[in-house]
């Protein structure tokens, strides 16, 4: 019998004009090894040379040690992230990291800031969309800012709340 084979998996092919009968055994050989390398496949990655520009698909969590790297080339979680919308006064938890929070209250409102982030780098971005002043306190951290402003300047504006490291959380952003 006249046969070649593909290039990855071996697969045999019949010489097109040969005019030979593609056997069952064959085929279903074939298909038995389609399988086997389809059931074979890691669906987890261990590693990644070079950059991540997306990772998709209803990623829920990443784990390992090799965190800190990785979120360091990381340039888009599609669906990561998400707003909410806060009527009175508030204290993050670790849920916000890297999340908004639109505060929509024409009256006075506190965003209290503790140790809740996991990690330097995480991030809230707190947007003033009410009237009402808002104004950051400190639960067990060092809040730092430029000048100590710890309110959001006027309605509209936002900052952002950053771990810096453990306890000490930074305010950057349009303050007053």
């Amino acid at each position: 019998m006249s046969y070649t084979t593909t290039t990855n998996l071996s697969l045999q092919k019949a010489v097109p004009g040969s005019n030979q009968a593609f056997e069952t055994a064959s085929i279903n050989t074939n298909w038995d090894n389609v399988d086997s390398h389809a059931g074979s496949v890691n669906t987890s990655i261990t590693t990644i040379n070079g950059n991540v520009t997306t990772i998709s698909n209803g990623l829920a969590t990443v784990t390992g040690t090799t965190i800190p790297a990785l979120a360091a080339r990381v340039t888009t979680l599609e669906g990561e992230g998400s707003l909410s919308t806060k009527t009175a006064s508030y204290s993050l938890v670790a849920g916000d990291a890297n999340k908004a929070l639109a505060f929509t209250s024409a009256s006075a409102q506190t965003v209290t800031v503790g140790a809740v982030f996991a990690a330097d780098g995480d991030r809230v971005d707190i947007m003033r969309n009410g009237a009402g002043t808002l104004t950051f306190a400190a639960s067990g951290v060092t809040l730092q800012s430029k000048n100590s402003a710890l309110s959001i300047s006027t309605q509209f504006a936002a900052a952002t709340v950053m771990r810096i490291s453990a306890s000490v959380y930074q305010i950057i952003g349009d303050l007053a």
